[in-house]
């Protein structure tokens, strides 16, 4: 899914799931994914710490929505 970048140091995606079958196609789940930056964008250090928190939202399942908070590393690019 597309990353929205709201400012240099956050980021907002919000992926889904389709679900298809010979009959139907319907949505199957959506989340939303707000990454938090400590070095800007631009920056080009190889070494990028991220706060990452997300929900997901089952829609056609009776598992509940689930949300996470992770601190991640990443490369520019």
């Amino acid at each position: 899914s597309p990353v929205v970048s709201l400012t240099s140091h956050l980021e907002l995606a919000a992926p889904f799931q389709v679900l298809a079958t010979a009959n139907s196609t319907s949505l199957d789940s959506f989340e939303l994914d707000a990454r938090w930056r400590f070095k800007p964008r631009e920056s080009e250090d190889a070494f990028q710490p991220l706060l990452r928190a997300s929900f997901h939202q089952p829609i056609h399942s009776s598992a509940p929505a689930s949300g996470s908070i992770r601190a991640c590393a990443a490369t520019p690019g």
